[in-house]
């Protein structure tokens, strides 16, 4: 008997109306059944009293670790005992799967996670590392990590499914001439401290160089002011997919390199894209086809000023855009994720 599909999930509140967000493969894998912890993640994000946080250590006692109430958990396991044959797909299982429940194992049940943190990440405690022991399947985002953790769970039970992008929306117009202008993007393992040195460095060699950062807000404490530096947030795709197309260099300085959506934004644009990262993952991007450096202030200003002058080897922006077209696309990664979804 095939089991029906049940979408678990959610959308961070800043990739809400937007095109960005993991949550996106709902609208391209035909879920049986869709659940939704928008509430419960809400919830989460909000400021609380006093008495609220006190509340919140008595709901967490309850509730196995969840602190506020999981009514997401309780409709899954309702199709579990009731229905049966289920397969509970959790796409941030780190946030929506916090303690192995055996009810969501019931009557031919099985549970799958995607997950988006690093191995280091759950091998911070015990608890984690036995959920990933109990569940069915792991989906990663990056396939560095891979043999970690199957070490972890004992079994071959991890499968490489990479990050989609809305293709038909981030795509490049050739109308639209690229400036001097450095741009980046995104808050997750982000290192804005190393940041801010290389773009102080890089304004004082220049005289005619804009830097464009679009993140949190909390994310602008670490930029040092400067009439050519300006910090936007809360623009719209549009206005951002404007900047992939205008800038001659997406910068992203990460702690970690992984999948992250303004990383297949800029790609799917045709933008030249440098990343700076002590600990590269290059699951994506043929190595042809994007400029990676270690977090070395000196050699990252120099790379980004010869990106500026084009005066480095780059083997097309047009061969760029149709790889990630051809590759990831939320159609191809939903139709990835069913084909596992279905085979367990």
């Amino acid at each position: 008997m095939q089991n029906k599909l049940v979408y678990v999930g959610f959308a961070y509140s800043h990739h809400r109306g937007t095109h960005a967000g993991y949550h996106q493969i709902c609208n391209y894998l035909d879920y049986d059944y869709v659940i939704s912890a928008d509430n419960y993640m809400d919830k989460l994000e909000k400021e609380v009293t006093l008495c609220g946080r006190f509340l919140r250590k008595i709901r967490r006692f309850i509730f196995c670790g969840y602190s506020e109430i999981p009514f997401f958990l309780f409709h899954c396991f309702f199709l579990a005992v009731f229905r049966g044959h289920m397969t509970f797909h959790f796409i941030y299982g780190e946030n929506l799967l916090k303690h192995y429940f055996p009810l969501l194992h019931v009557r031919g049940c099985k549970v799958i996670c995607t997950y988006h943190q690093p191995f280091d990440f759950f091998s911070a405690t015990s608890e984690r590392i036995d959920i990933l022991k109990k569940i069915d399947h792991i989906i990663l985002v990056g396939k560095a990590e891979i043999h970690r953790f199957e070490e972890a769970t004992g079994k071959k039970n991890v499968s490489f499914i990479p990050h989609g992008i809305c293709s038909d929306f981030y795509c490049s117009n050739p109308n639209i001439k690229r400036e001097r202008m450095v741009l980046t993007v995104g808050n997750w393992l982000r290192d804005y401290e190393f940041a801010d040195k290389v773009y102080h460095n890089l304004l004082d060699q220049t005289s005619d160089l804009e830097i464009v950062i679009v993140a949190n807000k909390d994310k602008e404490t670490y930029i040092m002011p400067n009439s050519r530096i300006h910090f936007l947030t809360g623009i719209t795709d549009e206005e951002l997919r404007d900047l992939y197309r205008k800038t001659a260099c997406l910068f992203l300085p990460l702690v970690r390199y992984t999948a992250n959506n303004a990383l297949l934004e800029a790609c799917a644009v045709g933008c030249p894209t440098f990343i700076a990262s002590n600990e590269p993952d290059n699951s994506y991007i043929p190595s042809e086809n994007i400029y990676l450096e270690k977090l070395d202030e000196a050699t990252v200003v120099q790379r980004i000023l010869k990106i500026l002058d084009n005066d480095y080897n780059f083997s097309g922006q047009s061969q760029l855009e149709s790889f990630v077209r051809r590759n990831y696309s939320w159609k191809t990664v939903a139709a990835e994720v069913r084909s596992v979804l279905e085979n367990l």
